[in-house]
């Protein structure tokens, strides 16, 4: 499909298109004709005439590879637009046919995985992307290993929301371990990310190197944030505090230190993505929070230091 440069040839080739379907409804063309119809509507950001010729497509033609992908950018697109239900349910109602292969089941269960988090059920997330492992290794063969990168990416996603939700109480000996408890499920779902690297996809491996770099910086800010115990003497509350950052400050230097070979990561595949261009952004940040903290001053973030995961404006789905 073209790139148009302006309207009128964008309305040139739906023309066509809408002229093939007329005339020629049983050509062998006339399936891919309607795709790339819809596939136009999407490029104009026409959401909602994009899914109601994907659904025409799958209603009129029933088999084949077009009606397939259409299937499954129904659900995309209800994911893009951040209707998860209906997402689902688009995805549910592809993993239901019997014609797909094993890298659609892959997909289809990658993408459902993504919505059900998005939906908060950790639990059915977790599922659905451990189904989609499973498919992956009994498949003899994918070619493009987008959609299992992305299953794993989503993996490790699963237990950072556990990692967020996890509480970092007073005392400073009930901090310690909940800091300990806190690592650990931070060492669960960076072992997660980290077999997103194996499949060699810029986008979905800068994405997992950002985030095993934002469970270092984001154990630092709930830890400097906890609240103080209330029964520490007003003379004694500076050493707390003291006391805490030098606990925690580990874990501010391996945030550097990751973001900035997230950085180089994405130079190693030879291009930039969202993900590599925010972790340039967080090793400036955190930087500048170490060179502070190393002159003596104990920093407490504010709202946009103490930002919890990123999401890109637009996920690449």
């Amino acid at each position: 499909i073209h790139t148009y440069a302006s309207r009128d040839p964008y309305r040139q080739a739906r023309g066509r298109y809408d002229k093939l379907l007329s005339e020629f409804p049983d050509s062998p063309l006339a399936s891919t004709a309607m795709y790339n119809l819809a596939l136009l509507h999407e490029q104009a950001r026409e959401w909602e005439p994009a899914i109601t010729t994907y659904r025409d497509l799958v209603a009129r033609y029933r088999t084949g590879r077009d009606v397939v992908d259409a299937a499954m950018r129904i659900g995309a697109l209800y994911a893009e637009l951040a209707r998860y239900p209906e997402a689902e349910a688009a995805i549910d109602a592809v993993l239901a046919r019997d014609d797909l292969s094993h890298a659609d089941r892959v997909e289809g269960l990658a993408r459902k995985g993504y919505v059900v988090l998005e939906q908060r059920d950790l639990d059915r997330a977790d599922l659905s992307l451990r189904d989609a492992i499973a498919a992956y290794r009994r498949a003899p063969r994918i070619e493009d290993p987008y959609y299992i990168a992305m299953a794993y990416y989503y993996e490790g996603e699963v237990e950072h929301r556990r990692f967020t939700a996890a509480p970092l109480r007073a005392p400073l000996e009930q901090l310690e371990k909940d800091i300990a408890e806190r690592a650990a499920i931070a060492t669960r779902a960076y072992d997660r990310y980290i077999e997103t690297l194996d499949f060699k996809q810029a986008y979905w491996a800068t994405a997992a190197g950002y985030q095993m770099s934002q469970l270092f910086k984001e154990l630092w800010d709930a830890a400097v944030q906890a609240p103080m115990p209330g029964e520490i003497a007003a003379e004694a509350r500076a050493h707390y505090v003291e006391r805490v950052h030098r606990l925690v400050r580990v874990y501010l230097e391996k945030a550097l230190v990751g973001h900035q070979k997230n950085v180089e990561l994405a130079a190693a595949y030879g291009t930039t993505t969202v993900w590599s261009d925010a972790s340039r952004r967080r090793a400036d940040e955190i930087g500048v929070l170490l060179s502070r903290e190393g002159a003596g001053e104990l920093v407490t973030p504010g709202p946009k230091t103490a930002a919890s995961t990123y999401v890109p404006s637009r996920i690449d789905l």
